[in-house]
């Protein structure tokens, strides 16, 4: 932790082998058996114990939204690549709230026979919620894929014209929301940072 920047000690004590994900109540890790979470990087509390096989191991993405029903209540997507499933990306879900009681357990969303419409396996996969739905991109940075029922099924969307067709392939891009805009920044080959900034027109 840093009051400055400049000067940072550390915050707490509790190993972890990776980071997952944050909402406004917590933050998540993985510590090689378990999820936990976190309010004050003291007090850690078991967040999620099934299929940690399938837990992302690369290209790891998380977003956080309010439910449509109750703002005190957040929708937590986690997404990225495992290498116990190289069919498809894998997809966590659960719901954040402050009261213990009401804070579920991650689980991971298991793709049947019956959901042909998985997130494929994208390098260097980012996620984001916007306009009502999840959105991903990563690979050949060509497409975005969107999901409207909270990261179970995934279709190439069509209807809009972008990503920017100047993304370069298969190199990170960050993505933020701010308002109405998607703001989407690339470091090129050469360095330097490239911004773009954008929306859907209906909205208002």
């Amino acid at each position: 932790a840093s009051a400055n920047g400049t000067t940072w000690n550390a915050a707490s004590t509790q190993k972890v082998q990776r980071l997952l994900a944050a909402d406004r109540y917590y933050l998540y890790a993985f510590d090689s058996t378990q999820i936990l979470a976190t309010t004050d990087l003291n007090t850690w509390a078991t967040n999620g114990m099934r299929y940690m096989n399938l837990l992302p191991d690369q290209y790891i993405s998380s977003t956080s939204y309010n439910t449509r029903t109750n703002d005190n209540l957040q929708v937590d997507i986690l997404a990225g690549v495992s290498s116990q499933q190289t069919n498809h990306a894998v997809v966590w879900y659960k719901i954040a709230a402050k009261e213990q009681a009401s804070n579920q357990q991650w689980d991971c969303i298991t793709v049947s026979a019956n959901n042909p419409y998985p997130l494929p396996v994208l390098q260097n996969l980012t996620i984001f919620h916007y306009n009502d739905a999840l959105y991903a991109l990563g690979g050949d940075n060509k497409r975005f894929y969107k999901s409207e029922d909270n990261g179970i099924t995934w279709k190439e969307m069509t209807e809009y014209q972008f990503p920017p067709v100047a993304l370069i392939p298969n190199k990170p891009v960050s993505v933020a929301v701010s308002g109405e805009h998607v703001i989407m920044i690339q470091t090129n080959n050469e360095g330097s940072v490239t911004m773009w900034k954008g929306k859907i027109n209906k909205l208002k």
